[in-house]
């Protein structure tokens, strides 16, 4: 019915299935979302993300955004792209949270990519042949084409989400970075 009852869902069976990492692409994304989400429907989030086997007083969910940008010794001010910031989601849960697309470039090390969106690791990793991309929906960028799928496109939009998840299993399955 709702954004938080989709997110009480989502960790519900997170919790059922009990894995040892909750991998999400770009975290400091989703996190904040889901936490802001949590916000507005008056829900402590401890309540939805940590183990309901631990008891409440000792229940941790705490986000710590990474550094972000930096300022060089000549005062520069640079942004640190998402790839290079470490997020952590200090959570009471069977699971650790990661950012799957931090993992991927720390694992890697090395020169830096052009691009560390999904999409563009899948190409380069040849999984599959990227994410769904409808020509009607090119000419939208960013948040305005997600907008544009969920409103326009309902179930292509469902079908790029499951793939969208999907897709970091078979990426894992190939790396074996996770």
């Amino acid at each position: 019915e709702s954004e938080i009852d989709i997110i009480k869902m989502a960790f519900a069976q997170i919790h059922e299935w009990r894995p040892d990492f909750l991998a999400i692409w770009n975290i400091n994304w989703d996190i904040p979302l889901i936490l802001k989400a949590c916000k507005d429907a008056g829900v402590d989030p401890r309540d939805i993300l940590c183990d309901k086997g631990v008891p409440e007083h000792l229940r941790r969910c705490k986000y710590i955004e990474g550094i972000t940008s930096k300022e060089s010794a000549s005062g520069v001010h640079q942004t640190i792209k998402p790839a290079n910031q470490w997020h952590v989601l200090e959570l009471t849960a069977s699971f650790s949270v990661i950012c799957a697309m931090a993992a991927y470039r720390r694992v890697r090390g090395g020169a830096e990519l052009p691009s560390y969106s999904l999409d563009a690791i899948l190409k380069r990793e040849e999984i599959g042949k990227g994410k769904i991309n409808l020509p009607e929906a090119e000419k939208f960028k960013k948040l305005k084409w997600h907008q544009f799928m969920q409103t326009m496109r309902k179930f292509d939009y469902m079908a790029y989400a499951i793939f969208d998840s999907y897709s970091m299993v078979m990426l894992d399955e190939k790396t074996k970075d996770i």
